[in-house]
């Protein structure tokens, strides 16, 4: 709005919450949004965030282009497109994107930090699904704060780039942002990535299994590309004997549900139906 666009123009996974919520911003906001969407091992039928970013009015297109440095190449080449066709587009810099979207997980943190006293309850660790802001927020203000207990980032994709340091240099320029002296290294992010599968957004074993167990434990529904591979990996330290019986562990919940309708075939083959005959 400060750069007086009229059309926004971001990308990511066709089932991308991150666009879906663009989507929502933009259209409370009056802008025009056109998504830039990754077809990833997806069909192309409109369902899941894809039909939530087709209702809320966005326009978009689907490519073959994987997510990374390949899609943002394509996106900013459909940007030239439409500056060539008078629009004013929003001028998309990562520096500036990436900073602001960890600085909400500072945010996030210190609520965490609020509740945690609150309740009285120390944990062992939080555990969340992240390979960017998310994590860089999270660590930046655990570090901040004092905060005890490690920020364990299970990772959604395999980035072409070293993650850990790239996470502690975005926690560096969100802290600069936040006018704090604050920088972390590449060895104070903790980062697990064995339970990413076969490449980002595809459903595994392990994630089914944690979305069973929580939905039929718990009633909380998990996704298969971030929320439930961030569990299982929480699952599978349980069961190496990371944390005792009485510990107390974070759980960061980064939404995701609606990507669960376009999984459907995967997640029913995997977790098995129990239809009654």
């Amino acid at each position: 709005l400060s750069q007086k666009a009229e059309l926004l123009l971001w990308g990511a996974g066709v089932q991308s919450n991150n666009c879906r919520q663009t989507a929502a911003s933009c259209a409370r906001l009056g802008l025009d949004c056109h998504l830039v969407l990754s077809r990833g091992s997806h069909d192309d039928q409109v369902q899941g965030n894809l039909l939530l970013d087709y209702l809320m009015g966005a326009s978009y297109e689907l490519v073959d282009e994987t997510v990374g440095p390949e899609l943002d190449e394509r996106i900013a080449r459909t940007a030239e497109r439409f500056r060539a066709q008078g629009r004013k587009v929003y001028n998309w810099d990562r520096h500036r994107v990436r900073s602001r979207a960890a600085l909400g997980y500072v945010l996030c943190m210190a609520e965490i930090a609020e509740q945690l006293g609150t309740e009285g309850v120390e944990p062992a660790a939080l555990y969340v699904c992240s390979a960017g802001a998310t994590g860089a927020g999270l660590a930046l203000a655990a570090t901040v704060l004092g905060l005890p207990f490690p920020v364990r980032n299970v990772l959604p994709i395999h980035w072409p780039w070293n993650e850990q340091e790239d996470m502690a240099e975005l926690a560096g320029q969100t802290a600069e942002l936040l006018g704090l002296p604050t920088r972390l290294n590449a060895t104070e992010i903790h980062v697990e990535d064995r339970f990413v599968g076969p490449g980002y957004g595809v459903a595994t074993p392990e994630c089914a299994e944690a979305i069973e167990l929580l939905a039929r434990t718990e009633g909380i529904l998990l996704d298969p590309s971030y929320t439930g591979k961030a569990m299982a990996g929480l699952i599978a330290d349980i069961r190496n004997g990371c944390f005792a019986p009485d510990q107390s562990v974070v759980f960061v919940h980064t939404g995701g549900t609606p990507a669960l309708f376009a999984y459907r075939n995967e997640l029913v083959e995997m977790i098995g139906a129990k239809a009654v005959p």
